[in-house]
């Protein structure tokens, strides 16, 4: 009995000598495995999110008619993307660029924003200016170049076929309609997860039929891109599709129909704050109002609406425009 209560007192007694080194890891290491703080980045996006900023930016201003930024933001977005290898960004701003270009007529050089230039030395601006004196033709040949380094190029080249349609037209050459539809939408799977692009597909297929006097099946497609802005949420992009629609309505005797679809471009417009746009609808309500034959009514109407198109072309800096409202107006 006596042996076995020493056992126990032994066992109670002994001790294992505390090693402060051994306890520092311990308590490190158990620090560490309990941390709640966030995992380190392995994908960092900043660059190419600012570049996309830009690129979003520079797309509402071309349907604002701010092409001067316009102009100006492309350029940021470009060497932006450039600087990190951004490929599919740099084939969405070259195609962009395609129609900067063919909007903006004055001089061959891709003009810079009133920023850039107080920024820049004027007679060095072509060391930095990536699309100086580049035509349309030459930016969608830097858009299929990018394209081939994209991660998804079959898609681009579909979408820079589209933009070629879009520079053939604005040439004003004369297109197979059918053949070029039929292409559109042999494509069209490939813009499945690219909803801007499938807009733009419909709406170039209108531009397409419209050039061909087919008015009908091209305010269709002006509609379905619409419905596709609307559920998109592409605010700047819903006004024109609905003037287009208008225009077709328009051309083939439907004023009731045109005056509707005008109304409805106005309000998005508006809703946008698109100064150009605005006055468009104006200006054009009031040439729907007279075409084939009018009442004295819808011609005053007709003229107040081409007034108050031109007092707001004339309020956003658009003096040439203004000047040609306001004397469409005294014409009538």
């Amino acid at each position: 009995m006596e042996s076995i209560v020493k056992k126990i007192s032994l066992k109670k007694e002994t001790k294992f000598p505390l090693n402060p080194a051994l306890f520092f890891v311990c308590l490190l290491s158990l620090t560490v495995s309990c941390s709640s703080s966030p995992k380190r980045a392995m994908l960092v996006t900043d660059t190419s999110d600012s570049a996309a900023t830009f690129y979003d930016t520079a797309n509402s201003e071309l349907v604002s008619g701010q092409l001067e930024n316009a102009g100006g933001h492309l350029q940021q977005a470009y060497n932006l993307a450039m600087s990190v290898d951004d490929c599919d960004l740099l084939c969405r701003i070259s195609l962009s660029a395609v129609i900067y270009k063919l909007n903006y007529r004055a001089g061959d050089d891709f003009t810079l924003d009133p920023v850039t230039k107080l920024a820049k030395d004027v007679d060095n601006v072509t060391a930095d200016t990536p699309f100086y004196g580049l035509s349309a033709h030459d930016l969608l040949n830097l858009a299929r170049s990018y394209s081939t380094r994209s991660k998804n190029p079959q898609m681009f080249k579909a979408v820079c076929s589209l933009y070629d349609t879009t520079i053939k037209l604005s040439e004003g050459e004369k297109l197979e309609g059918n053949t070029v539809i039929s292409q559109m939408y042999s494509d069209q799977n490939y813009f499945s997860k690219e909803p801007y692009y499938l807009a733009y597909m419909y709406r170039t297929g209108g531009n397409v039929y419209a050039s061909g006097k087919n008015y009908e099946k091209a305010r269709e497609l002006f509609l379905k891109a619409a419905q596709i802005h609307l559920k998109e949420r592409y605010l700047n992009e819903i006004g024109l599709d609905y003037y287009s629609a208008a225009r077709m309505s328009s051309l083939v005797g439907n004023k009731k129909t045109a005056l509707s679809e005008i109304d409805i471009a106005l309000k998005y417009d508006k809703d946008a704050e698109n100064t150009v746009a605005i006055a468009a609808d104006y200006f054009a309500y009031g040439l729907i109002l007279v075409k084939g034959g009018c009442t004295e009514e819808e011609k005053l109407k007709a003229k107040n609406s081409m007034l108050w198109a031109s007092k707001i072309y004339e309020a956003g800096g658009y003096t040439e425009d203004a000047l040609n409202a306001k004397n469409a107006a005294e014409a009538l």
